[in-house]
């Protein structure tokens, strides 16, 4: 009766998410890695789609090592196994301006996340392992695994570079526009597609999709969905200055958070960069507004609103653009220092959520990009359980630092914020995420970040371990948090 009794109460307190986090592994893979471009930090972001994945209770992690070499790794989770290490055939692009040199040396935390972050991604046909890298150059760096190489027989093959392609500046064959800026994978059920940003640095770029085949093996080009052109002007009192000159933009970027899939649709959340100098902090402020929420139940060929009124049809001339109604999830000026790229998630009952960082009013009335380090805060953007509807809701920790932060649930639908510094906060899914308590911080274990957490979705949704890959002093570390 007694044993009944506990068991009773330790569901009541997971279900809760009155649980309570401990680290179970700290890997050291990299030594020696690379730090930074000029003014840019290498490893990692945010908003990368993935560095660190499991398939097939194998964990995979992606990075930049010593002399600018891409690494590529793995190991088995159950029973634990040890990395298996090795270089392919990428080297970092040090070519865009202000990038002309690569440093291990600068240890300092870096305030400019970078394009160059490498992604890995799975195809689950075909077991082929594919890597992309090098996002601000004039074109695509590609690199693919033989097939099976990530499926049950290829566990047993040596894990070495000559199981992986040279780069390939083409999707192994598929050509994509110039400048494919920030490429970001998308894992689709048994595929994989890819998201790119064709135009230039300065906010005129589109949103693209490619996607890859599992009856070819081949990528296809399905064209572009979010288009940048229009115009943006301020409003004549821009809250909370007081002014009667207004600020236009005709160019423009829809920055994702990311493009996840749940249930056979895709979310997408994204912030608009501006061109021209919207912020009401003029040259040191940021020109992003507004958090925007689209979905696609076709697999990214047809766009909707959150009321499902159709915005874009990817290849045509339907484009969601920064005039189009009914995308935006948290309407926000250019004056509160919003980062764009940064993260979202979809909870297990298809509840898309966006996770955008910025600062308060309450704190700075315009606020420009010092700001927030000081002042920044990141806010949960979820459609509401019913309905149609977004609420904000304040995560209520300052991020202490320039980066950004990531957000993932655990099978109970409890929502976790990786924060900079290896501070991991949580919220239940019962209190409707309201109820934020700090469950770990890495400052306490003597433990520090200087790159924005880059964490494990699959792995938490598994077996509840937040496995989140990062840099420090001492390297490229693994740590895994399990939660109880």
């Amino acid at each position: 009766m007694w044993n009944q009794l506990c068991f009773v109460i330790l569901v009541a307190f997971q279900t809760l998410g009155w649980s309570r986090a401990e680290v179970v592994g700290i890997t050291h893979l990299d030594t020696d890695p690379i730090w930074s471009l000029g003014p840019a930090a290498i490893n990692f972001r945010a908003s990368q789609a993935a560095a660190l994945t499991t398939f097939l209770d194998m964990q995979y992690a992606t990075w930049w090592g010593a002399n600018g070499t891409l690494r590529v790794a793995r190991r088995l989770l159950h029973p634990t196994g040890d990395w298996q290490i090795t270089a392919v055939n990428g080297q970092i692009d040090a070519s865009n301006a202000g990038e002309t040199a690569f440093t291990t040396t600068s240890y300092a935390e870096l305030s400019v996340a970078t394009e160059h972050t490498p992604n890995i991604a799975i195809s689950a046909i075909d077991g082929r392992i594919h890597l992309s890298f090098n996002g601000g150059g004039t074109v695509i760096n590609y690199i693919a695994s033989e097939s099976g190489l990530a499926l049950a027989s290829g566990k047993k093959k040596s894990w070495h570079w000559g199981r992986f392609s040279s780069t390939m500046t083409t999707l192994n064959g598929t050509a994509l526009p110039a400048n494919p800026l920030f490429p970001r994978f998308i894992v689709t059920g048994n595929t994989v597609q890819l998201y790119y940003m064709p135009g230039a640095f300065n906010g005129n770029s589109s949103v693209e999709l490619a996607e890859y085949s599992n009856t070819t093996m081949k990528w296809v080009s399905l064209g572009r969905f979010v288009s940048w052109d229009g115009s943006y002007t301020t409003p004549t009192t821009y809250t909370p200055l007081s002014s009667t000159t207004t600020k236009t933009s005709t160019a423009r970027s829809l920055l994702p958070h990311g493009i996840l899939m749940k249930n056979n649709r895709l979310h997408l959340y994204g912030v608009w960069a501006e061109n021209a100098y919207v912020s009401c902090a003029g040259y040191s402020g940021i020109n992003n507004h507004d958090t925007v929420y689209v979905y696609s139940d076709d697999w990214g060929r047809t766009w909707k609103t959150a009321a499902g009124t159709t915005v874009g049809i990817t290849g045509s001339t339907t484009l969601i653009r920064v005039s189009t109604t009914g995308i935006i999830a948290d309407a926000q000026l250019a004056d509160r220092a919003i980062r764009n790229g940064e993260s979202m998630e979809v909870d297990n009952n298809g509840r898309p959520m966006g996770l955008s960082s910025y600062v308060d009013p309450s704190y700075v009335a315009c606020a420009n990009y010092s700001h927030r380090a000081t002042y920044a805060q990141p806010f949960l953007i979820a459609r509401a359980a019913t309905g149609t509807s977004h609420t904000r809701i304040p995560v209520p920790f300052l991020i202490g630092r320039v980066g950004m932060s990531t957000v993932v649930v655990d099978d109970r639908n409890n929502a976790y914020v990786l924060m900079s510094g290896l501070r991991v906060v949580r919220a239940t899914a019962a209190s409707g995420y309201t109820d934020w308590k700090m469950m770990w911080n890495g400052a306490n274990e003597g433990l520090l970040s200087v790159t924005d957490p880059t964490v494990d979705r699959a792995r938490i949704q598994a077996d509840g371990v937040i496995s989140i890959l990062y840099q420090s002093t001492k390297g490229i570390s693994v740590i895994d948090i399990a939660m109880y």
